[in-house]
């Protein structure tokens, strides 16, 4: 899509004009009983497109969007250049949110053809947060300010456009509660771990477990980790929290070992975010060294998120490797399931996601999954594990598939390491 220039385009406002803008408009839908919409647009992934082709191709991108944009707009509308990728526009004198969402529409459709500076196709998308007035609001930067957080909870949830509700908003603010307690909760001493038995299915022996994060708040009580995990990785805490589980996994197999039962592999969960980091190997390394833990007692699980980027995951893995530590693929099947990364990587396990290992006894398909990941793990050379396992016709079923190790409340939930010694742990005879 080539835009030419056209005198006829209306010019995007400076902010304060376009505050002055709304306001006007704000005054007139009052005085109309009509209402005023503000629609606050990101580009998606727009900074990819500077950093592969530098900044000033980015700005010819951006004067490329803001004329289609502006070619968009209605004689009653308004446009403002709020930052480098985000729009602003006024949609005065509407009789319902239907207009706002007919004008996204519009935006999307025209972009559908791509954008082309220096011979180069630009395919863009956007996200696009709504707000209201007087539903939502009655003046012009509280518009602006919630328009921008309905905008941000699309581009959370990965959908093309949000309205402002008051519930995001409190969303937010329980957010920021929690991550100020999230934020000391390690100083107070309020993680600790379970762990969770992995049997091998031919013997039904405890061949190793996984050591799972908990987190109980004096106030709030028990979090749950689907609660807090994401937030954790969202602002960061999560590499911090990251290493005080592998520590604290480490110390607890030592101490068995210290205390004369036989060794058990533990497994510790690495986050994406922990991943990417480029000091993780020297991390995991020292953990060992302060601990004292055989490092062929220790397995990582990882996502399969770590191998979107293969060349760094297979680095790093590789040194992890060279550690003498093992590596797992934790809910396999469910998210980027690539047969290229399993030949290219040195892992040593697959873990068979619950959710498939749920539905084997409703669902063929499940089971045909089932069945196919194992195979071609044991044709990679590599073990698999099913976690999620509940009851004991999913284990007649794993056994008949050929499934090395099972996970799940069929043996155990995830306990406490004082339970655990007791149920699960054996000194030699």
């Amino acid at each position: 899509m080539n835009i030419t220039n056209n005198s006829n385009f209306k010019k995007p406002l400076c902010r304060s004009s376009f505050i002055n803008q709304i306001r006007k408009a704000i005054l007139s839908s009052k005085q109309n009983n009509q209402m005023v919409a503000l629609l606050f647009i990101d580009i998606n992934r727009f900074r990819s497109i500077n950093e592969a082709f530098g900044y000033t191709h980015g700005d010819l991108v951006l004067k490329s969007v803001t004329k289609g944009l502006v070619c968009t707009l209605t004689n009653e509308a308004a446009i403002c250049k709020i930052w480098s990728d985000e729009y602003v526009v006024l949609l005065s004198n509407i009789n319902n949110i239907d207009h706002a969402l007919d004008y996204v529409e519009k935006i999307n459709q025209f972009f559908k053809k791509p954008i082309i500076v220096k011979g180069i196709e630009h395919h863009l998308s956007f996200r696009t947060g709504i707000a209201v007035c007087p539903n939502d609001c009655s003046n012009a930067e509280e518009l602006i300010h919630q328009a921008a957080i309905a905008m941000h909870h699309a581009k959370k949830h990965n959908i093309n456009h949000s309205l402002y509700n008051l519930s995001i908003t409190n969303k937010i603010y329980r957010d920021m509660e929690l991550e100020t307690d999230l934020h000391k909760a390690l100083a107070n001493n309020e993680f600790y771990l379970t762990y969770q038995p992995q049997i091998d299915t031919r013997t039904m022996e405890t061949i190793g477990y996984e050591a799972l994060l908990r987190w109980h708040n004096p106030l709030r009580g028990m979090v749950p980790p689907g609660r807090f995990i994401p937030l954790a990785e969202e602002t960061g805490q999560i590499l911090e929290i990251d290493n005080w589980v592998l520590r604290t996994a480490c110390q607890q197999n030592q101490e068995w070992k210290r205390k004369g039962y036989m060794p058990l592999k533990v497994s510790v969960n690495i986050s994406m975010y922990h991943f990417k980091q480029k000091d993780i190997v020297k991390n995991i390394s020292a953990v060992l060294k302060r601990t004292g833990l055989t490092p062929r007692l220790l397995e990582l699980e990882v996502t399969e998120r770590v191998t979107t980027d293969i060349e760094h995951a297979f680095s790093i893995f590789h040194e992890l490797k060279q550690l003498g530590v093992s590596i797992s693929i934790d809910d396999f099947g469910i998210g980027y399931s690539s047969l290229n990364y399993l030949k290219k990587l040195p892992i040593d396990k697959i873990k068979i996601d619950s959710s498939f290992v749920k539905g084997m006894l409703e669902c063929k398909k499940d089971t045909a999954i089932v069945s196919s990941i194992i195979t071609l793990a044991h044709n990679l050379e590599l073990q698999v594990i099913a976690e999620g396992v509940e009851d004991g016709q999913q284990l007649s079923l794993l056994k008949k598939l050929g499934c090395d190790q099972i996970q799940g409340y069929l043996i155990s939930k995830p306990i406490v390491s004082n339970n655990f010694q007791k149920k699960f742990l054996k000194k030699p005879s």
